[in-house]
């Protein structure tokens, strides 16, 4: 009976032991998770002011306007003087028209005139006899009204006889056709010898200030424009480029956006027609950049965690362009991530509001980022 009681107590003695040693292991490893659950090792990176962005556009040389000339009558060219390509010079004459048939309706206003002034005179003389007589009551009122209305309607006669003969003096003058400015040619679509109607375009000359003119993706359209250099790609010359006008609609064919560029402080005068690189400075005022990696983006509002007291909190970003490593952002409330704040580099996804957190790496470079494309 002794040798069973004490059996019985050693056992319990150990199952004892063996409860308390499980008991403390247990409350170990659980203390252990803790301190581990709550505290996030993290790489840490400082936001830093957006490097200016930089992208180039081919384009070609043009000038400010390109004028279509013609002739404001009609007629048989005699004779043409310049060929596409040449520079000519204000009032230069550049055509000719056979002036035969207007100088005939010229002289012929001029006959009609003096006819329409002949019988003015004679209607002013005829109301003057007949209101003497008319006085000495040798004519009725009648026959003086009669002699007055003639005498009027040859006085209008003669008014539109002089205008008659003005327009066929200026169809005359028109028979040659004048640059009306100094410039180049850059079409002649016209022969001696060919007949011509009125308004006809013969000829275009390209004058005006010499623009840069490219075609805009959608995704630059609103870009900043302002401080832009021009490069001749087939000729040498670098000028400065100011934004003169772009359209507000796309091309049919290219679905991209004309732009005109007013060329300034050139090195060397780039020509018509020559291909031009243009490189746009694009300053981003008021953005930061951060690496991609430290974006998160759950498919609502991209955010970024900042650093703040050991622990993390979220920062709703715009997204404005993105490259391979690098991202450029802005805050949507600026005073939430001033420059030179820490955010998290890395393992966003594992992270969430207010996790305490332990930075292990703050040498994460935020390098120039190379970006070129727009989101």
């Amino acid at each position: 009976m002794k040798r069973l009681l004490k059996n019985f107590a050693v056992h319990h003695a150990l199952s004892a032991s063996v409860a308390i040693v499980a008991f403390s292991f247990l409350f170990s490893n659980t203390v252990y998770a803790s301190s581990t659950e709550h505290v996030q090792a993290v790489a840490a990176v400082k936001v830093a002011p957006a490097s200016p962005q930089s992208w180039q556009l081919t384009g070609q040389v043009e000038s400010r306007y390109a004028i279509p000339l013609s002739f404001r009558v009609g007629g048989q060219v005699e004779s043409k003087t310049v060929e596409v390509g040449e520079k000519v010079a204000k009032d230069q004459v550049l055509a000719s028209l056979d002036k035969a048939d207007l100088k005939l309706t010229f002289q012929q206003a001029q006959a009609n005139l003096s006819k329409s002034k002949a019988d003015y005179d004679n209607a002013q003389r005829e109301r003057k006899r007949l209101t003497k007589m008319y006085a000495n009551k040798l004519v009725s009122e009648q026959d003086l009204q009669r002699a007055e209305t003639t005498e009027i309607a040859a006085k209008q006669s003669v008014l539109a006889m002089q205008a008659a003969l003005e327009l066929a003096q200026r169809q005359l003058n028109y028979s040659q056709l004048k640059a009306p400015d100094d410039g180049v040619l850059t079409n002649v679509n016209v022969e001696a010898g060919q007949v011509v109607s009125a308004g006809q375009a013969l000829f275009t000359l390209a004058t005006g200030a010499h623009e840069a003119v490219v075609y805009l993706p959608a995704n630059r359209l609103h870009a900043d424009l302002s401080s832009v250099e021009v490069e001749g790609v087939d000729q040498a010359g670098t000028c400065k480029a100011v934004l003169r006008a772009k359209t507000p609609v796309n091309d049919n064919d290219t679905l991209q956006y004309k732009a005109y560029f007013t060329l300034k402080d050139c090195t060397q005068t780039l020509p018509l027609g020559a291909v031009v690189e243009l490189n746009v400075k694009q300053q981003l005022n008021d953005l930061m950049q951060v690496p991609v990696s430290a974006l998160i983006d759950s498919g609502n509002q991209p955010r970024v965690w900042l650093i703040k007291d050991n622990k993390v909190y979220g920062v709703a970003v715009k997204v404005v362009s993105m490259g391979a490593e690098f991202a450029v952002i802005q805050a949507l409330q600026p005073q939430d991530l001033p420059l030179g704040s820490q955010v998290v580099a890395d393992g966003v996804h594992l992270l969430t509001e207010g996790s305490a957190v332990k930075i292990v790496a703050d040498n994460v470079e935020n390098a120039d980022s190379g970006l070129v494309e727009a989101m």
